[in-house]
């Protein structure tokens, strides 16, 4: 038997802007940064409305922006973003 239990999200208390680019398809591409240092990636969709980000992507800048530079190739949506997330990093271990 298995039990689902679900942990609380970890508390950011803020967030800073440190690259956005927008594309045709109204959807910015953000990679940010955590007050511990981390970097994290956000799409956000104006079309619809929806947004997605991982605020922990990596501890370095170059992979976090190298990771947004391939969002940006491939016209990732908002509800891509975990999906092409896993693909990125079971590729670069």
């Amino acid at each position: 038997m298995y039990i689902l239990k679900k942990l609380p999200a970890p508390k950011i208390k803020s967030v800073s802007v440190y690259m956005e680019i927008y594309n045709s398809s109204c959807t910015a591409y953000r990679v940010i940064i955590s007050n511990d240092n981390l970097y994290g990636v956000e799409i956000e969709s104006f079309k619809t409305g929806k947004k997605a980000s991982i605020h922990d992507f990596s501890d370095t800048l170059e992979d976090a922006v190298r990771f947004t530079e391939l969002l940006i190739k491939n016209k990732t949506a908002p509800a891509q973003l975990y999906t092409t997330a896993l693909g990125y990093l079971s590729s670069s271990i």
